[in-house]
Parts: structure tokens; C-alpha cells; sequence
């Protein structure tokens, strides 16, 4: 389910309940919604309601992941003039996809300078970027793993290299 979706869906619930995020507070007593304004079925609130994790009263909710999926992060090496960096997904989601990043520090950031997908599980994804060059600089490897809470980066060693 994406992320517009469940905003969707929460903005859909706050208008059955009574309350506005929009206009920051409660309808009025009295005051009715038409039946026709709101095109939904019941079965569409229940599902949404079983995607939130029962919390204390007062508390606010907190999304699960849908996705009990994990990326995984390998060694960044140097190999001749390539820096390889690994990557992979772990988890029932054969589907699933990352993004696996070569990343070189120049001054305080880091650049991205090569890009692979991981598609799936079950293997590990390699990247490599030619630093022919570049002279004496720091490199690392990052995995970005999207799911409904934005995503999840992890970043792999990093490694100080002549080019």
C-alpha cells in the first residue's frame, strides 16, 4: 500500500470521527456529513483500521511495516580501479527492490557516483565505480530500502583510497 494511500485513508477516518487535520479542530454539534460525500464501504475502514498497532489510550498509533523485508549492507572494497560495494534484501518480498549506491566524499558530503538495483532476494547485488583519477579519497556503499515509512539506508565501511 503506498504512502498516499494510508494518508488517504487517515484523512478518510478523521472525517468519520468528526475531526478536520485541514480545518484544525471538531465539527459542529449537530452538524451532519451526507452520505453521499463519503464514497466508502465498510470493509475498505476495516482494513484500514487492521494496518495500525493498538495503542495505549492516548497514545498515538504507529504504521507497522508492511514489509517485514531487511536490506543488508556488504564490505566496500578496492579492486585495481573499481570500488565495489554489495548489497541485498532479506525477507518473503521476492519483488522488492533497493537501490545500491557508490558514494565518494568530497569535502562533507557524499556524492553519488554509481547506481545498481537490487531486484528481489536471495543474491548479492554488486556495484562498481571507476575511480581512475581521483586521487587519494573516501568511499562507501549505501542500500536505501523504500517502504511506507519513507525507507530504510544503510551504509557499508568506509575506505580511504588512491586512485
Amino acid at each position: 500500500m503506498s504512502r498516499h494511500t494510508i494518508e488517504a485513508r487517515l484523512s478518510l477516518a478523521w472525517i468519520l470521527v468528526g475531526m478536520s487535520p485541514v480545518m484544525g479542530g471538531c465539527m459542529d454539534a449537530g452538524q451532519d456529513i451526507e452520505a453521499d460525500e463519503i464514497d466508502i464501504e465498510a470493509d475498505e475502514t476495516l482494513e484500514a483500521e487492521s494496518e495500525f498497532t493498538g495503542a495505549e489510550e492516548g497514545e498515538p498509533q504507529v504504521i507497522e511495516p508492511l514489509s517485514p523485508c531487511e536490506p543488508h549492507i556488504g564490505l566496500t572494497d578496492k579492486q585495481g580501479s573499481l570500488i565495489v560495494g554489495r548489497g541485498s534484501i532479506e525477507g518473503p518480498c521476492p519483488n522488492s527492490t533497493a537501490d545500491l549506491i557508490i558514494q565518494e566524499k568530497v569535502g562533507p558530503v557524499w556524492i553519488e557516483r554509481s547506481w545498481a538495483t537490487v531486484n528481489g532476494t536471495g543474491y548479492d547485488q554488486i556495484v562498481e565505480y571507476d575511480c581512475t583519477g581521483h586521487g587519494q579519497d573516501w568511499y562507501r556503499t549505501k542500500i536505501f530500502y523504500p517502504n511506507v515509512n519513507g525507507g530504510i539506508s544503510k551504509y557499508s565501511n568506509e575506505i580511504h583510497v588512491y586512485c
